[in-house]
């Protein structure tokens, strides 16, 4: 692995056990730097390196481990969150059907 995906994954994905460390990244995150993902994995859909620490970056993000994923009732981040992470494997989906040649 690259150091910059074990540094991602590893040093800030999984540092974020609590509900309360979660919730003060995700309001960092979003709505300002989630986006840049989404438009980082379509422009680089050829690169197996960049999609993959993307990718995995968005699945230790949406797992629900230590019950981090516990939004209050009156926040919209749940519903937020899912709408950014379904939007971009959508669009990484149809980069890849779009792509001519496979390697």
């Amino acid at each position: 692995k690259q150091w910059y995906q074990r540094r991602v994954r590893g040093g800030l994905a999984l540092s974020l056990a609590n509900k309360s460390s979660f919730v003060m990244f995700f309001d960092w995150l979003y709505p300002k730097y989630l986006p840049l993902l989404s438009q980082a994995l379509s422009r680089g859909a050829n690169c197996p390196v960049l999609t993959s620490a993307i990718l995995k970056f968005m699945a230790e993000i949406v797992q629900n481990k230590s019950q981090r994923l516990m939004f209050d009732i009156s926040s919209p981040n749940g519903i937020l969150l899912f709408r950014e992470v379904s939007k971009l494997l959508c669009d990484y989906g149809e980069r890849l059907l779009s792509l001519t040649e496979v390697t």
